[in-house]
């Protein structure tokens, strides 16, 4: 969900895509060698938002090791997977993500173009296929790891496809 103004902005911000207490908690949890999987349409521009708590743009990138790239518009509804230097045994594949009206999933409409912040090891994991530009990203640092996708995982229409990538990033984490 992407951060929302309520109201007039007088009754404060709901939906925070990463409040300060879980920024918190995430930081604590990544030193101590944590693995996350992390994934979101609105990722990188909820945290270098001017209403994102203080340290926002310091945890995307120390963190999550993300930067906001451009905000353009894929609108093929398509990522594919890329060949890893990390060892990472992530198949090369196409995936369609939920873009467009339909019965089965929320549309996801101008996912954010997700760029390494250069601040901890990271490699592009996915990118759309229309403008080639990084949708996601495999990161660590120390015994860390993490992927990032700006494409809500759920979103991924291929039941198959989808279960296929969550089992390739979870032997990944798990190296």
């Amino acid at each position: 969900q992407k951060t929302t103004v309520v109201g007039n902005g007088k009754s404060g911000i709901r939906f925070q895509t990463f409040p300060e207490a879980l920024q918190k908690d995430l930081r604590k949890f990544s030193d101590k060698g944590g693995k996350l999987i992390v994934s979101g349409g609105y990722l990188a521009s909820d945290l270098y938002d001017y209403r994102a708590p203080d340290g926002s743009a310091t945890f995307a990138e120390h963190v999550l090791g993300i930067s906001h790239g451009a905000s353009e518009k894929s609108y093929t509804g398509r990522v594919a997977t890329l060949p890893s230097r990390l060892g990472t045994g992530i198949s090369d594949r196409l995936y369609s993500y939920s873009n467009t009206l339909n019965d089965k999933n929320y549309i996801v409409e101008r996912p954010d173009v997700l760029n390494p912040s250069g601040n901890i090891e990271a490699e592009v994991l996915m990118t759309f296929t229309d403008t080639n530009l990084p949708a996601g990203l495999l990161t660590k640092k120390g015994k860390s790891r993490s992927a990032v996708m700006s494409i809500p995982f759920e979103s991924i229409t291929d039941r198959t496809q989808r279960d296929a990538l969550m089992g390739e990033l979870l032997k990944w984490l798990d190296n």
